[in-house]
């Protein structure tokens, strides 16, 4: 039986090769910083991402809070997303580890503007004031239903931060999406952060491992929050093995764990908006669930009356991708009335 799951793209699971490079990896003791696979690892992320240095951290949980927590602290306020990451599914860690409160924007899909993070900048720092200190971006945003924030967006807000005084963390989990969709390197996406964290466990399958990456003198802190929120593991190149990252994940010219699934969930958006949903996260997805089962309650009044659509009626309407795929109207761009169909075994992602 065919499995397509859709719940998210951490359900990915490593490949042989990455089993492999797993056992076969070297190790040390990463608190010491003498694992020599968890080093390799972190300096090639750091260069790929245009930064002086990175860390190797279990979770993108902690990622994001060991990099805000560097950047924020008690009594300090940064600005976000109304919908983000770091405020909805992570425990409302910001404000349990460093007493950091967030002041929530507004934008499509997650997508802020810088006027939007104008107009919540504080323009007195007094006594009644929390002391503002960052404003968080999340690309691609996960609630926005993998929305990927255009370049020219991104650099603005961070703009409008630094005149303003504030730092700026890229929640860059799965930035490796929006580097495969567009084109643009890493480099000019993670360039106006001070701080970016990355994920290799969401659509690229390893087990585990987040990095954060910034600069040498931030590091100390980073590090060192770290160690307090208990994400110093011993050998844990066995987890983070710089092959796995090179061979299996960020091959030459490409990211193929990703470019299959993308292309897939391509198809599969196309053919929900033909039968006219409307893909998407969250309400999207409740509502097209919703209105599916109207019409097959209707459908069903149809077979057993006079009232709603016959089975003959609604397949003419709703096409079956395999058994009426002749139908179907063209794939944009591919010529091919036919949606392929998932190999099995292959999963599908959201991202």
């Amino acid at each position: 039986m065919d499995f397509i799951d859709l719940r998210s793209d951490t359900v990915t699971r490593p490949t042989p090769g990455m089993r492999k490079a797993i056992a076969a990896a070297e190790v040390g003791d990463d608190v010491y910083g003498e694992d020599p696979t968890i080093n390799a690892l972190q300096d090639r992320v750091a260069a790929m991402l245009g930064k002086e240095a990175a860390v190797w951290v279990p979770t993108g949980t902690m990622a994001n809070q060991i990099a805000l927590g560097s950047l924020a602290g008690m009594g300090d306020e940064i600005i976000c997303d109304r919908h983000c990451h770091v405020v909805n599914y992570e425990g409302g860690a910001i404000s349990a580890l460093w007493g950091v409160q967030s002041l929530v924007v507004d934008g499509p899909r997650g997508i802020f503007t810088a006027e939007a993070v104008k107009a919540v900048i504080r323009a007195s720092q007094g006594d009644h004031d929390p002391r503002q200190k960052a404003v968080a971006i999340e690309n691609t945003h996960n609630r926005g239903g993998g929305s990927i924030w255009p370049l020219a967006q991104l650099e603005a807000v961070a703009g409008v931060a630094r005149a303003a005084g504030l730092a700026v963390h890229l929640d860059g989990a799965r930035i490796w999406n929006a580097h495969v969709a567009t084109g643009i390197p890493l480099q000019q996406w993670c360039a106006k952060a001070d701080t970016v964290s990355v994920c290799l466990s969401k659509g690229l399958g390893a087990p585990a491992g987040s990095l954060v990456a910034t600069t040498r003198e931030r590091m100390k802190a980073v590090r060192r929050l770290r160690k307090r929120v208990g994400g110093g593991l011993r050998q844990a190149g066995v987890l983070g093995a710089d092959r796995v990252v090179k061979n299996e994940l960020i091959a030459a010219g490409g990211y193929p764990e990703i470019l299959p699934a993308s292309a897939a969930l391509v198809l599969l958006a196309w053919w929900l908006a033909r039968s006219r949903g409307r893909p998407g996260c969250g309400r999207r997805r409740k509502l097209l669930r919703g209105r599916m089962d109207r019409r097959r309650q209707r459908a069903g009044a149809g077979r057993r009356g006079e009232k709603g659509r016959g089975a003959d009626q609604r397949r003419q309407r709703y096409p079956h991708p395999r058994r009426d795929a002749s139908r179907l109207p063209a794939c944009p761009g591919s010529g091919s009335r036919r949606t392929p169909a998932p190999r099995r075994g292959q999963t599908l992602i959201f991202w």
